[in-house]
């Protein structure tokens, strides 16, 4: 079965979604499907640039096409005030090159993690209509997208919802339930195979043995909590780190500015770095964050975040915001400590709490698990 793979996005690049879409299609590849990778071409940022072979970078061992289209991309040098409107070009002139490429290539399966090229494919005949499938991560805000969007939801086959809080926005807006399908991110626990011990992890990179560590891996946006998560470092112990790893290289700017304007000297900026290094900051560390804001319904209701699974796969406690989305996998005291979002004093009574009760972290990580 031929099943193309519609995604607007950087492969490889920095960001989770990349990951999710390559391991995506090795799990189709691996059910037997015949998939096909269908991404633009896309200039790279300066950290992105060696990393030339997607398969590698993320440790891949199964391989699988991937078609590069072009489109207009002045992503990397348009300043903040022009992203939007360049991301509108690169977004509309890779959806053409889509449209123009399903015209002589067809499959038995759509599937799109791309709005714009979903239109397009609600456009097409009834053969390719009932055959598309959108995966949903969030949900358009303003009017006018989500009215299109919902449109073109209507007209395809299938939307699939990785959170209940999503798929019930979806159902809310008068899309058929039977459509819906409601399947939460995951991890592939084969790149946990060789999982390190904490004391050879912190060797690998000269974390001090005897501090405390609290580890958050992903993005640095604002409604992921980092910000709180930096503010709670001062209010823990002078034993205890805070090490975020990821973001881009102007996220990881802005935070090291608040950082440093606020002496937060215990809050470890470490960049982005390639999956196989994310898991040695994972067995270093004691405690796991995911400190998500509540301002933000991506955060609130919609996500499912990447990092969670592969926080319940490290084996070590996890202390999250009691958030609708998070809730949906996560239990307080059972398999991880919630705390109030957007709470410094919280969060940090929280990971002290995981860190000093062993018994209580060991526990709540094996449920995890």
């Amino acid at each position: 079965m031929k099943l193309n793979y519609l995604a607007n996005n950087r492969i490889p690049s920095e960001k989770a979604n990349s990951l999710q879409i390559m391991q995506m299609c090795q799990a189709f590849q691996l059910r037997g499907a015949d998939v096909e990778l269908i991404v633009p071409q896309r200039q790279q940022p300066r950290l992105m640039r060696s990393a030339t072979d997607p398969f590698t970078y993320y440790g891949m061992k199964a391989r699988f096409p991937i078609v590069r289209l072009p489109s207009a991309d002045a992503l990397e040098i348009a300043p903040a005030r022009l992203q939007q409107p360049a991301f509108v070009l690169q977004s509309t002139t890779f959806a053409m090159s889509v449209a123009r490429y399903l015209s002589t290539h067809r499959a038995e399966i759509y599937y799109s993690r791309d709005p714009l090229s979903t239109v397009l494919l609600a456009l097409s005949p009834a053969s390719i209509r009932e055959r598309s499938v959108y995966e949903a991560h969030t949900f358009p805000s303003s009017r006018a997208r989500r009215t299109l969007h919902l449109w073109a939801i209507q007209r395809i086959a299938r939307v699939v919802c990785i959170s209940h809080g999503l798929a019930e926005e979806y159902r809310s807006n008068g899309v058929d339930g039977s459509k819906v399908l409601v399947a939460p991110d995951a991890v592939d626990l084969e790149r946990f195979r060789n999982f390190p011990e904490k004391a050879e992890a912190r060797r690998r990179l000269n974390i001090p043995p005897d501090a405390t560590v609290a580890a958050y891996t992903g993005h640095l946006y604002a409604w992921k909590g980092v910000y709180t998560l930096a503010q709670a470092s001062e209010l823990m112990p002078a034993n205890y780190l805070v090490y975020l790893v990821g973001g881009t290289e102007e996220d990881s700017r802005d935070l090291r500015h608040f950082t440093s304007e606020r002496g937060l000297d215990r809050t470890q900026l470490v960049g982005h770095v390639a999956p196989d290094r994310v898991i040695d900051y994972l067995a270093a560390a004691d405690v796991l964050v995911l400190p998500n804001s509540s301002t933000d319904l991506r955060s609130s209701r919609y996500t499912s975040p990447m990092k969670l699974f592969e926080y319940m796969a490290s084996g070590r406690p996890i202390v999250a915001s009691r958030l609708p989305s998070l809730q949906e996998l996560l239990r307080d005291g059972e398999n991880s400590l919630l705390v109030e979002p957007d709470s410094p004093q919280s969060l940090a009574a929280g990971i002290l709490q995981a860190a000093t009760s062993k018994e209580l972290g060991a526990r709540l990580a094996q449920r995890a698990w």
